[in-house]
């Protein structure tokens, strides 16, 4: 009976569904279209519009590239996470500790550089990639906003929630359905990748629900992501364990965009020869290279 008045006075208080069911986790599947805008270290832009399949069960989450075939599982109980081209038959794997190595690196790199062109606009550039990587000077005021707004995305109701930080920017902008609160995992996934500084991840947990559409800015994998998101589709469910682990028969590559030595190498000439001297290319009609005088 006293199960029973629980149930009860959670449905009356309008709380989220449990993410449990017969002992067994419940996940939720989202449908989206998406287009993303992602900037690399130097500036180099590149842009794609797609459709993906978001899976989030248990703190796992998986986003399935279904215009392309790919997919980026993340595991932070594995504390890693995995890049699988499934047409391609390959899968890169990084570890939260490596990104966490690499993109320290990469900020100090950045900041050496801005100090030798400091006062200029090139340090101002230089600053602005660090923001966008998510190194802020002094830790970050964040704060949460209802906008007001609301809309009905893919049949559900969605309100305005928008995410603001230093009183001026604005990395999340979305519309939120309260009624999938619990698929926030999702952020809570990325930011341990360290797409968001830890006090905008934070913060995100009090969105106050799983956005339905609107604006993303994070950092993925050293690229600075601006993600443009309107769900289709959202369904509850139980996903199979399979699809948050490795498909088989898959070989493992070096990380594309992210690891030194990932991406082709280029090749050996065919008539490169083992010393290179600048001197014989025109000895003949030099006299000074001549063997003997003429």
């Amino acid at each position: 009976m006293s199960k029973l008045l629980l149930l009860l006075a959670l449905a009356q208080s309008g709380a989220p569904a449990s993410s449990e069911a017969g002992g067994r986790v419940e996940g939720l599947t989202v449908e989206r279209r998406v287009r993303i805008v992602s900037r690399d270290i130097v500036g180099r832009a590149s842009e794609i519009q797609r459709r993906e399949i978001v899976k989030i069960q248990g703190g796992l989450v998986a986003i399935e590239d279904a215009t392309f075939a790919t997919r980026l599982i993340i595991r932070p109980d594995r504390k890693l996470a995995w890049v699988v081209d499934v047409a391609g038959g390959t899968y890169s794997e990084v570890t939260f500790e490596a990104l966490a190595a690499r993109r320290a690196r990469v900020l100090s790199d950045l900041a050496d550089a801005a100090k030798r062109v400091a006062g200029t606009a090139d340090a101002d550039d230089i600053e602005k990639v660090r923001i966008g990587l998510g190194a802020f000077a002094s830790p970050p005021a964040v704060e949460v906003k209802d906008t007001g707004r609301s809309e009905v995305v893919a049949g559900r109701k969605a309100a305005g929630r928008d995410v603001i930080v230093n009183g001026t920017d604005h990395p999340v902008d979305v519309l939120v359905d309260p009624s999938l609160a619990d698929g926030l995992a999702y952020f809570d996934a990325l930011a341990a990748m360290g797409a968001f500084h830890p006090a905008v991840a934070e913060k995100l947990r009090s969105l106050g629900g799983f956005p339905l559409k609107g604006r993303v800015r994070c950092a993925l994998f050293l690229d600075r992501v601006v993600s443009d998101e309107e769900v289709t589709a959202a369904a509850r469910g139980t996903i199979p364990a399979a699809d948050f682990d490795l498909p088989a028969n898959l070989k493992k590559v070096p990380l594309r965009g992210f690891d030194p030595d990932a991406g082709p190498k280029p090749e050996k000439p065919k008539d490169f020869g083992g010393a290179y001297r600048e001197d014989e290319i025109d000895k003949e009609n030099n006299p000074l290279k001549q063997d003997k005088p003429k």
